[in-house]
């Protein structure tokens, strides 16, 4: 997972990294950025219900969907006090239920050879 900085102040993958990846994405706003299956890359939505293995995303053309997390690359945008960031979440890195992921500690070190988030 990666943050997409826009300024020197901003959130930084030290501080924030390891609540975003303990983080529940139903509801967020998704980019699909790159997939093994390439007709998917570029689809985004919001993601109404995450389970171990798929994000369900529904477009604006009222279209549900279902992407696998392993070896996708997805685009988060959210909103906090009135700013709005981004960050990238590598699908192989959130591999289990939120519930389970909540719990789990995060340490920052890469995982397999990518690193822990990039805002």
């Amino acid at each position: 997972m990666e943050i997409v900085p826009w300024k020197a102040k901003e959130p930084s993958t030290v501080t924030y990294g390891p609540t975003l990846l303990r983080a529940d994405y139903d509801g967020a706003y998704m980019t699909v950025e790159d997939c093994r299956c390439k007709s998917r890359v570029g689809i985004n939505g919001i993601c109404i219900k995450e389970t171990r293995n798929m994000f369900e995303i529904i477009t604006k053309e009222n279209r549900l969907l279902k992407i696998p997390k392993e070896k996708s690359l997805f685009r988060v945008k959210a909103e906090r006090d009135g700013k709005e960031f981004e960050w990238r979440l590598w699908g192989d890195q959130v591999l289990t239920r939120s519930g389970e992921r909540a719990s789990r500690k995060f340490n920052g070190r890469s995982i397999r050879g990518k690193p822990l988030l990039e805002l």
